[in-house]
């Protein structure tokens, strides 16, 4: 009889972890959704109904991370990121997203360093590289920041951001000719990114007469060739 009672208490609580589990998923699957749909009040509902059912789940913190960061609410998005690292700090990405709020503070040597993490755990992560070289540029690390992006596009050849800022990185080096060379490769990749290569370069004053009309020619022929594929 003691048996029988042990053992259903032991099924009794199984039960009731398992039905906590399965809150939990649903939580953040609802979270996620309403995330992607840009519903972050909704998201952030359920990523705290998550966490009051398992205060554990790293997972949760960093869904509701990622939503104040969308808010622009860095300082709590960091403090998100921080539970997430404490409840398992072997995650590349956790280290990436409280970097790219890191660097919305200006807090870029911060930044590199959660980069540097990230890098150390996950070396096949480009975005990681591509970010760092964003926090080193900031800092004037022109030549650091295009080793890091030599290396994120050596992870990945398609990267045509990181092409573009590689271009815009060689221009304030006065390198015009690799900056071309970058900047037609971005559009081979993909023509409508020379559409946001001319908000970020064109209109900047770094270039010389040649390289501006150059850029402008390129991002006239990728505006042609977007109205002609739609």
């Amino acid at each position: 009889m003691k048996y029988i009672l042990i053992s259903l208490v032991v099924l009794l609580n199984c039960s009731v972890q398992l039905l906590a589990q399965n809150n939990v998923e649903d939580y953040l699957k609802n979270g996620n959704a309403k995330y992607n749909l840009e519903d972050y009040e909704g998201s952030l509902q359920d990523y705290r109904e998550a966490i009051e059912s398992d205060t554990n789940n790293a997972e949760a913190y960093v869904g509701r991370g990622l939503t104040k960061y969308k808010l622009t609410n860095y300082v709590a998005a960091i403090q998100e990121f921080n539970k997430a690292i404490k409840i398992n700090p072997k995650i590349a990405s956790f280290y990436y997203c409280r970097g790219l709020a890191m660097k919305k503070l200006k807090d870029n040597s911060g930044a590199i360093q959660d980069f540097n993490k990230a890098i150390e755990i996950d070396p096949s992560l480009a975005w990681a590289f591509y970010d760092r070289c964003v926090a080193k540029s900031n800092l004037e690390d022109y030549r650091g920041a295009i080793q890091d992006l030599n290396k994120a596009i050596k992870i990945d050849s398609n990267f045509a951001e990181a092409y573009i800022n590689r271009g815009g990185v060689k221009i304030v080096l006065t390198d015009y000719r690799g900056a071309i060379q970058d900047l037609n490769k971005a559009i081979t990749i993909n023509p409508n990114i020379a559409i946001k290569m001319a908000h970020v370069w064109i209109g900047a004053n770094l270039v010389n007469l040649d390289v501006w009309q150059h850029m402008i020619a390129l991002n006239n022929f990728a505006i042609n060739s977007r109205l002609k594929n739609n």
